[in-house]
């Protein structure tokens, strides 16, 4: 329970867990180009999913926990919940179409409005696009392809690697890299590339890595 406590604290202070780096590449005189853009876009799952996986959280100090998570994609918006091994529900919110978020149930350590907000960025970024809109995209000098996209708040790298893994930089406003996010080993379910691993990592002084393993994916209506 005391790391599950650590692991709490850590979401509260990742606001601090910035670090200044440069973008993956110059695209100036790059456009969207629709090819390209499609490759990038098939990490990300269309449609409505239930995933589980299992989550180890790991902090900069090695203090860590691992929980079972599930993700439900809806049309409109996203649920997760976290559980213990045995199975018992510890946490489980929703986020909107309007970004806000719901929480059904949060039991100590994890009843804490800052946790949630945290937690529910996180499942974004790893299941959603920053942005809607069309991005810069280009196939760099080593054959990696590179789709940028941009919000008011923040800015997101995709990078197709030639193996087919991903990696995924997101900056704030300022240029900080906040997180990066890496998927490796794909498996095929109803024709859809879903990704065996997911790695997600902050950066500063509070840093934490979130690591997830696939153990089921399924469609639903």
């Amino acid at each position: 329970m005391r790391c599950l406590y650590l692991l709490v604290l850590v979401f509260l202070f990742q606001a601090c867990s910035t670090a200044q780096f440069p973008p993956a590449g110059d695209l100036t005189g790059h456009s969207y180009d629709p090819e390209l853009a499609q490759k990038c876009e098939q990490y990300y799952i269309r449609g409505s999913w239930q995933f589980v996986h299992s989550i180890t959280f790991k902090m900069a100090n090695g203090h860590g926990a691992t929980v079972i998570g599930v993700t439900v994609l809806g049309k409109k918006s996203i649920k997760t919940a976290l559980m213990g091994v045995e199975g018992f529900v510890l946490f489980e919110a929703e986020l909107d179409a309007e970004k806000n978020f719901t929480v059904i149930r949060a039991l100590p350590p994890f009843d804490n409005s800052d946790f949630a907000s945290g937690l529910m960025r996180d499942v974004k970024a790893i299941f959603v696009s920053v942005s809607e809109e069309k991005p810069v995209t280009a196939q760099l000098d080593d054959g990696v392809i590179l789709c940028r996209s941009l919000n008011a708040e923040q800015m997101s790298d995709f990078i197709l690697q030639l193996d087919g893994s991903s990696r995924i930089h997101i900056y704030d406003a300022d240029g900080n890299r906040i997180k990066t996010i890496m998927a490796d080993g794909h498996t095929l379910i109803d024709g859809v590339r879903i990704p065996k691993q997911i790695q997600l990592g902050t950066y500063g002084l509070q840093a934490y890595t979130l690591k997830l393993e696939l153990i089921s994916a399924q469609r639903i209506n």
